[in-house]
């Protein structure tokens, strides 16, 4: 029992030790994490990243508006459940590691 308390306690510090370490990118409404990396395709990935306002009330029905402020890191914990609510303006964004400020970079949607 003790090696199995010993194994969890090293495992949660290694994931809080890696979520620590992955980049974030500060966007204008936004601090997003990396909720993710992948060695074997060498990306990080950040996930449910909002691209919109949510479309609810009066935005029902209209152009898409600027994001709302956001006051916390974004880690991709939040969001990206479509199939319970109508708020789905959020992309998730596979990024090459190399990615440096200022790459042009080829988008897939």
């Amino acid at each position: 029992m003790q090696s199995f308390i010993l194994l969890l306690v090293i495992l949660a510090a290694w994931a809080t030790v890696s979520a620590q370490s992955l980049p974030t990118v500060q966007l204008v409404y936004s601090t997003v994490q990396a909720n993710s990396y992948n060695a074997t395709g060498d990306f990080y990935v950040y996930k449910n990243v909002r691209f919109a306002a949510p479309p609810v009330g009066s935005l029902r029905f209209q152009q898409p508006q600027q994001p709302l402020l956001e006051t916390i890191v974004n880690n991709g914990s939040v969001g990206g459940n479509c199939y319970t609510q109508e708020d789905c303006l959020f992309l998730d964004i596979y990024v090459p590691a190399s990615a440096q400020a200022g790459s042009n970079l080829s988008v897939i949607v």
